[in-house]
């Protein structure tokens, strides 16, 4: 596309003068320099508060797929109510290689008690960071964060995960 402004010059006269060059590396630059903002803003983990939620809660789904895990989950408060929850976890891949986290650990019907941040902007979300599982096994959803209710955990020993040559990208 080629822009054009108008300029006056002389006695009435008219000219165009060219300016595609210019508005096009100006629009390139724009743009790109909304790129990186877009991309943080999505990983931004601003919108979950200070408080720590905790709820006992059933799995109703599990959708385990980049960029992020999430679980929906059913609790009934005191006031006897079902409430829906929305968990947001990190990205299979940081569960599974560096937490040793998989798929097969979770399942539609568990019944299981969940920590994490809540969101400050959508009701009823939870940035989950730790979930006890049935058999009483503690998974922490995001690494570095420490264990909530046990000692015996998965997904927390992260400097031996960081340093298993098993787990290494250049592992042949």
């Amino acid at each position: 596309m080629i822009l054009a402004s108008v300029s006056q010059s002389g006695e009435g006269c008219t000219t165009m003068k060219n300016t595609s060059v210019p508005v096009q590396i100006s629009a390139v630059a724009l743009g790109v320099s909304l790129v990186p903002t877009a991309a943080i803003a999505h990983h931004s983990r601003a919108h979950y508060g200070q408080d720590i939620g905790e709820l006992d809660a059933e799995v109703m789904g599990i959708d385990w797929r980049n960029s992020h895990v999430t679980f929906t989950m059913k609790t009934t408060p005191a006031g006897g109510e079902e409430e829906l929850w929305e968990l947001e976890g990190g990205s299979t891949y940081m569960l599974n290689r560096y937490s040793g986290l998989g798929r097969d650990l979770f399942h539609v019907g568990d019944r299981v008690k969940i920590a994490g941040p809540i969101s400050t902007v959508h009701p009823n979300e939870i940035l989950i960071t730790n979930m006890l599982l049935p058999d009483g096994n503690e998974a922490v959803m995001l690494p570095n964060h420490p264990p909530r209710w046990s000692e015996g955990i998965d997904g927390t020993n992260l400097t031996l995960q960081i340093n298993n040559p098993e787990r290494s990208l250049f592992h042949v």
